[in-house]
């Protein structure tokens, strides 16, 4: 959910801006389109995981999720991420113990505990 909202407010801004980004009104944005053809993955990846972490840690605590998995709030903070640049420098043990972690969640059924994806 916080991935969706994030791809929202970025293009709010790109639509605030009529549609036209310049290094003028959103550089950082600008920057990322111009390098990147998943610009938004790419930007999120490298700017907004820490967002995501802590989103999900203060949904966990307002209902009462009080245990996560070493590497739980990393992890999903990657999960629509894999195919971006800063995945690609993630060492490789690593990115496979989030991946783990991403396909467990996902695969829960909804009524169970978390359902954070």
């Amino acid at each position: 959910m916080l991935h969706e909202l994030i791809h929202a407010e970025l293009y709010r801004k790109i639509i605030s801006a009529g549609g036209q980004i310049s290094p003028d009104n959103y550089l950082g944005i600008y920057d990322f389109y111009r390098r990147y053809k998943d610009w938004s993955h790419n930007q999120m990846a490298e700017f907004y995981r820490n967002t995501m972490i802590e989103g999900m840690k203060a949904y966990d605590i307002a209902n009462g999720i009080s245990f996560r998995p070493p590497g739980f709030y990393e992890a999903m903070s990657w999960a629509g991420l894999q195919g971006t640049y800063v995945w690609s420098l993630l060492d490789q043990v690593e990115g496979t113990y989030f991946l783990q972690i991403i396909n467990d969640e996902a695969n829960k059924p909804l009524w169970a505990e978390s359902a954070i994806v």
